[in-house]
């Protein structure tokens, strides 16, 4: 049986998502805008990080990412064909530039994804990308059984940011009118943020 377990970071409330399975050693990660409490619950269920699948490039959702590469060099990173590796490279783009560290990930280590593109993750579970550009452009959101990781281009209750650079107010409509067609009663949306500061992490 497959499982997912969320930690919200100290950084915005940003939310990391660790998909995993009871039977298989190996777990997936969503977003890493910290590493150290993945790191621990990895050491703590015994499991190793198999891959990294990014809803987009800004820094409260990748400044982890050197920190795990560090643990596992062979990792790989996925992002959006649609200019994720630029943003990872670019500290302006990633937006770290305005924080303490300024970072870029290096694209040795990074996998493209397009808009429909799936990847096995255990048997009969598969995640697929759809690209839902607006926050940013290389946002993407993915759909793992009945879960939709949303990132920053849907998070209930809350309007998309896009007054920021690379953002685009148009788009960002046209993805969430697409992300709530993609939706029904059973699905379960895993946004980028938490909004109830009283939402601990926990098991899905």
């Amino acid at each position: 049986m497959i499982h997912c377990h969320r930690i919200v970071t100290q950084f915005i409330s940003s939310c990391e998502y660790i998909i995993y399975h009871d039977a298989d050693e190996r777990a997936w990660l969503i977003d890493c805008g910290e590493y150290s409490p993945v790191q621990q619950w990895l050491s703590d269920n015994n499991k190793t990080l198999a891959a990294v699948f990014l809803t987009h490039a800004h820094c409260d959702h990748t400044a982890g990412i050197n920190d795990a590469l560090k643990e596992w060099p062979d990792l790989v990173i996925y992002t959006s064909a649609c200019q994720g590796i630029e943003y990872l490279q670019d500290p302006r783009l990633n937006q770290s530039r305005y924080f303490d560290s300024p970072f870029t990930v290096s694209a040795t280590h990074c996998k493209t994804l397009g808009d429909g593109q799936s990847i096995p993750l255990y048997d009969g579970t598969t995640l697929t990308a759809w690209q839902t550009p607006g926050h940013s452009p290389d946002s993407l959101i993915y759909s793992v059984d009945s879960w939709l990781f949303t990132g920053d281009a849907l998070i209930p209750g809350l309007e998309v940011v896009t007054r920021i650079k690379g953002a685009d107010k148009l788009l960002a409509q046209k993805s969430k009118e697409r992300i709530l067609t993609m939706t029904d009663e059973n699905t379960i949306i895993l946004a980028g943020h938490d909004t109830n500061a009283s939402n601990k992490n926990r098991q899905l």
